[in-house]
């Protein structure tokens, strides 16, 4: 296997490409983790390494129930 070394600003300019054209995750992806987990109305949820929170926004939004998020991204560089 490769290692590929530590680069720290390596995805720094990439954050704005990945929100604005990385797929959503689907909204059935989301309800069968809600289910799975037995995450119920009120629970929250703690997304490490964020990035632009697109899985905690999909998981706030859920239609079934909604969910207070945090999302919590760490730079290494800071």
């Amino acid at each position: 296997m490769t290692t590929v070394p530590f680069e720290p600003r390596r995805f720094r300019t990439t954050a704005a490409y990945y929100g604005r054209f990385r797929v959503p995750y689907p909204d059935a992806l989301i309800e069968r983790v809600i289910t799975r987990t037995g995450l119920r109305p009120g629970d929250r949820l703690l997304d490490l390494g964020c990035g632009p929170g697109q899985i905690g926004i999909a998981f706030a939004a859920a239609k079934r129930t909604r969910h207070p998020g945090a999302g919590w991204k760490i730079h290494r560089d800071r």
